[in-house]
């Protein structure tokens, strides 16, 4: 997809009624670097996937988690890897609340590697972080709240899935 494209498609999304929805995810699987993203016709900065939905960017969701998934890689750094064992609102206040949040309050991204560092992926199954993230929906969405199934991805994504790549292992590129 085209960067104008997408632009437009996350526009109109911002624009429509929320109002009856009770959340907004957007996935984003893609190629990346250091803080931006690619395109079909080049890269964009990450920012660029939820400024729309900011503040009073999408006035229907306001209050609402705005959920933001991206498989990429944030940079070309490897991630070796450690081996286990190798190291030992006030509920008293009844006048109307009127207060202002910050602009992200209700922004959560989750990335599929730390920042720097490249985004692993199975030629024939795909996506670690995507995998994972099916699988826990799948098995424990009804029954976890989301922090703990967040964490249940980043878990399964370390356990459960591991690099072949002797090169990285010896530090060698």
């Amino acid at each position: 997809m085209r960067k104008e494209e997408l632009f437009s498609v996350l526009k109109r999304l911002a624009v429509e009624d929320h109002t009856e929805s009770d959340c907004l995810l957007v996935m984003v699987m893609t190629h990346g670097d250091k803080d931006v993203l690619y395109a079909y016709d080049g890269p964009y900065s990450v920012d660029r996937l939820w400024e729309n939905f900011m503040g009073n960017g999408c006035p229907t969701l306001l209050g609402k988690p705005k959920l933001f998934f991206v498989q990429a890689c944030r940079g070309t750094a490897f991630d070796k890897g450690i081996k286990l064992g190798c190291r030992e609102l006030d509920s008293d206040c009844f006048e109307p609340h009127k207060y202002i949040i910050p602009t992200t309050a209700d922004l959560l991204v989750m990335y599929s590697s730390y920042k720097g560092h490249v985004s692993w992926r199975n030629p024939r199954g795909g996506s670690w972080f995507i995998q994972a993230l099916c699988v826990e929906l799948e098995t424990n969405g009804p029954f976890l709240e989301l922090l703990q199934l967040l964490t249940a991805v980043s878990r399964r994504v370390a356990y459960d899935y591991q690099s072949n790549s002797t090169a990285i292992l010896f530090g060698k590129k």
